[in-house]
C-alpha cells in the first residue's frame, strides 16, 4: 500500500494537500478528482477538479519506501487547463525552447515561536551585516542541517547556501537544469521545508519583507541562459536579453516584487544590478534577474521572463556592437580564469626526509 500526498497550489498560490492510499504501483500513479474548496477560499459553487501528477518523489519526513510526495497540476474534468494553472503555460513555452537552463535561488526567513528571528535579541543592528557569522548562524543551523539532508535524499540538488544579511535570513541556490524542472523541484522544497519547520516548532517565511520596514527584502533569483547565451561569444546575446528585460520592466517590475525600483540596471560583478551578466572564459554566460519576489509563483515569473527575452521587439538598439561590449565588459569572473594553482605534495607518516 502507498500513501501518496497529494501537493497542489491554491487560488493564493499556497499549499494544499490530499492523501489518497494506493495499492498500485507508484510507477502507475493515478489522478485524483477533488472539489473547488480545494483550492479557494470561498466557494461560491461547488464543481469538481482534477489534481494531475506532474512530479513524485519519496516522501523524506516517512522514510519507508510507502510514503510519496505528489505534486499536481489543476485541470476541469474536460481536460481544459484550469484557470490558477500556471505551469501550464509554462510548459509550452519551454517545449518551444528547450535550450534554457536555470538555477534558482530561493532567500527565506526563519522565525521561532514568538515570531521573531531565531537569534533575534535587541542588541541587533538591522543595518549590520550578519552573513555567515557563526555565532549568529547557530541558532537556525539545526533546521537548515535537517533541510540539506532531506532535500539530498530526494535528489534536489543544491549548489550553495548560506546565511545572508540578517539573522536566520538563508539563501539556497539550487543546481541548474531544465525551467520545468527547476520549478517544479523550487515547490518542492518550499513544501519540504515547511514540513519540517512545523515539526521543529519553527515559522518559515517567504515573505519579500520579512522585517517591515528594515529595507531588507527576501528574492527569489533566477540565474538562467540559453544556449545562444552559453555559446561563444554570447555576450551580445545577453546584452540584448537585458535590454529586452529593462524595456518591459515598467510593465513588469511590481508583478515581479512590489518593492523594485522604476529604474532597471545591469552589468557586471556587482550584486546591486537588477540583472547580472555572469561571464565564461568563451565571452558566453548567463544573466540573473534579481527583481523577483521570494513569495513569488515561479512558474509565471519564468514565463514572463522567458517570453520577454524571447520576444522579438524589432528595435534597433537590441544589437550593441561584440567590441564594444567586451571592453564594457572587460573582465570575467575570477572563478573562471586560469589560475594555476599550487602543487599540494603529502608525506606519509614516519617516512624520512633525508638523502
Amino acid at each position: 500500500m502507498n500513501v501518496l500526498e497529494y501537493i497542489c497550489l491554491d487560488s493564493e498560490n499556497k499549499f494544499r494537500s490530499k492523501t489518497v492510499f494506493s495499492s498500485q504501483p507508484i510507477e502507475e500513479i493515478e489522478e485524483v478528482i477533488v472539489e473547488s474548496s480545494m483550492i479557494n477560499n470561498v466557494v461560491v459553487e461547488s464543481h469538481d477538479i482534477v489534481m494531475v501528477p506532474v512530479k513524485c518523489i519519496p516522501n523524506p519526513l516517512l522514510r519507508d519506501g510507502k510514503h510519496w510526495l505528489v505534486l499536481c497540476e489543476l485541470r476541469y474534468p474536460n481536460g481544459s487547463i484550469h484557470k490558477f494553472n500556471t505551469r501550464d503555460a509554462l510548459f509550452n513555452l519551454i517545449a518551444e525552447h528547450e535550450d534554457y537552463q536555470v538555477a534558482l535561488t530561493q532567500q527565506f526567513v526563519l522565525f521561532n515561536e514568538d515570531k521573531k528571528p531565531m537569534g533575534w535579541n535587541d542588541k541587533i543592528d538591522l543595518m549590520k551585516n550578519y552573513t555567515s557569522k557563526l555565532e549568529y548562524m547557530q541558532h537556525s543551523q539545526k533546521i537548515i542541517d535537517l533541510m540539506i539532508e532531506n532535500l539530498i535524499y530526494v535528489g534536489i540538488g543544491i549548489s550553495n547556501i548560506q546565511m545572508e544579511r540578517m539573522v536566520s535570513r538563508w539563501s539556497v541556490t539550487f543546481q541548474s537544469k531544465g525551467v520545468v524542472e527547476a520549478c517544479d523541484e523550487l515547490f518542492l522544497f518550499r513544501y519540504i521545508l515547511q514540513r519540517l519547520c512545523s515539526n521543529n516548532n519553527v515559522i518559515v517565511s517567504f515573505n519579500p519583507d520579512p522585517i517591515k520596514s528594515s529595507m531588507i527584502y527576501s528574492r527569489c533569483y533566477l540565474s538562467l541562459s540559453s544556449e545562444k547565451m552559453r555559446a561563444e561569444d554570447g555576450l551580445q546575446e545577453l546584452d540584448r536579453a537585458c535590454k529586452k528585460l529593462e524595456l518591459k520592466h515598467l510593465e513588469q517590475h511590481k508583478f515581479l516584487c512590489e518593492f523594485n525600483s522604476k529604474q532597471f540596471s545591469y552589468g557586471q560583478n556587482s550584486s546591486r544590478y537588477d540583472a547580472v551578466i555572469h561571464l565564461n572564459s568563451n565571452n558566453g554566460g548567463y544573466l540573473e534577474d534579481k527583481r523577483v519576489a521570494a513569495d513569488c509563483d515561479i512558474y509565471r515569473i519564468a514565463e514572463r521572463i522567458v517570453r520577454t527575452i524571447e520576444t522579438d521587439y524589432n528595435i534597433d538598439t537590441m544589437s550593441a556592437n561584440l567590441e564594444q561590449l567586451k571592453e564594457r565588459f572587460n573582465y570575467k569572473n575570477a572563478l573562471n580564469t586560469g589560475i594555476v594553482r599550487p602543487v599540494i605534495t603529502t608525506t606519509a607518516v614516519g617516512t624520512s626526509h633525508g638523502t
